[in-house]
């Protein structure tokens, strides 16, 4: 098990790193970012991002017991691209009327220093599919 200190703080050492402190923590939308990149006809790339960002990381004494919990708000996606927007928006693509968010849970976390993978479900228009996630702590 990892060498670790904890005084009840945000953050703590372990194995030589900063790392998150232990418990609940709420995602604040105004630091996350869950950004993605496609390609338009296999020719271009398209870039966005999400603005509504909402969940909860539960931080472990272990980090690999750690879980991740998000919900993405589908019509808050941004491209630079207004029309665009409204394209992904419709039924077309994401079809926020009826899957107005989707949702990323974890279900392992690798971690070693300041990098990890989460593992996770991610369910984008009512579609679930594992995938990982990588993650770093900042310190």
């Amino acid at each position: 098990m990892p060498e670790s200190t904890t005084d009840s703080a945000p953050s703590r050492t372990v194995d030589g790193f900063l790392s998150p402190g232990l418990g609940v923590w709420d995602i604040d939308p105004g630091h996350a970012h869950v950004a993605f990149t496609g390609r338009h006809f296999m020719l271009t790339k398209v870039r966005g991002q999400f603005t509504e960002v909402e969940g909860t990381i539960v931080v472990g004494e272990n980090v690999g017991d750690s879980t991740v919990n998000v919900v993405i708000g589908m019509a808050s996606v941004e491209s630079g691209n207004q029309s665009r927007d409204d394209q992904m928006r419709s039924a077309d693509l994401f079809d926020v009327e009826q899957f107005p968010v989707a949702t990323f849970r974890s279900v392992r976390v690798d971690w070693i220093g300041i990098r990890g993978v989460v593992h996770g479900n991610l369910t984008i228009h009512g579609v679930t599919r594992q995938v990982p996630l990588e993650a770093r702590c900042w310190g």
